[in-house]
């Protein structure tokens, strides 16, 4: 887990050995922090994984986690809403929520009765106003599906990426993500902006949009592969280029403090 000064990017690590840190949000407990206990390339089977949620305070010490009483196994993009902590859990095809007392699951779509449960992929949760987004990548052609909370009944579902990550608006309204195996981002509007590698991971800061970017390689090599990070501005001109040297995957950026 890094931390990257604003604007210089200048990288503190601030905790490792957790295994892939993936999803981030800001809750009243303070940063939780999505930790598999697994790298890609770990001799431990994903059926095995025993992920849990680490807790940093507002100077990103460690001070506490959460663990389920049953498997989050491949956890992804997290989210607060709805005063609770949501979860993607990949593995299982399935979204977990935590309210701090109560661990409860939800599965969207279909669940086969035994493994591989894996159809959809869901690895982003995002917050829009009273509505729930969850994007599933699909390992192909990716879904946004857009719930009303705190019924969770569906409102819509948009086609959009390709193994995509990441939900955001564009200034025109217009729904956009990461298309991962393109290496562009794209828009409900047509509107597509190549990045190259594989991007995921984005955050807004003082109108600029900055794009995790992960090398392409097998994945025994991802570990501790070097990433880099795009920022870009609002005209789409590309502001600077910062190389992670053997950090890893990039797997989700977050502004912190939130503002």
């Amino acid at each position: 887990m890094l931390r990257l000064d604003w604007p210089s990017l200048d990288v503190i690590v601030i905790h490792r050995g957790a295994g892939l840190y993936y999803g981030m949000a800001d809750t009243p407990w303070g940063l939780a922090v999505a930790a598999r206990g697994r790298m890609v390339s770990s001799d431990i089977p994903i059926e095995e994984e025993l992920g849990r949620i680490l807790l940093f305070d507002e100077s990103l010490h460690l001070f506490g986690e959460r663990i389920a009483p049953f498997p989050l196994r491949d956890l992804h993009g997290i989210a607060w809403a709805d005063e609770a902590l949501w979860l993607t859990c990949a593995y299982d095809n399935q979204v977990i929520r935590y309210d701090g007392i109560h661990w409860s699951v939800w599965a969207p779509l279909r669940r086969p009765e035994t493994p591989p449960y894996d159809i959809n992929h869901f690895n982003t949760l995002w917050l829009e106003g009273n509505d729930l987004w969850l994007l599933a990548h699909n390992k192909g052609p990716s879904q946004a599906f857009r719930y009303h909370l705190p019924d969770l009944n569906l409102i819509e579902s948009i086609s959009i990426g390709n193994i995509a990550h990441n939900l955001w608006r564009n200034p025109n309204g217009a729904l956009a993500t990461c298309s991962s195996s393109e290496g562009a981002l794209v828009a409900s509007d047509g509107w597509k902006l190549n990045t190259g590698g594989f991007p995921r991971g984005i955050v807004f800061i003082e109108e600029k949009l900055v794009v995790g970017i992960s090398e392409l390689s097998e994945r025994p090599n991802r570990d501790l592969g070097s990433g880099r990070l795009l920022v870009i501005s609002r005209s789409e001109i590309t502001l600077s280029s910062k190389i992670l040297s053997n950090k890893g995957l990039v797997l989700d950026l977050l502004e912190w403090p939130c503002v």
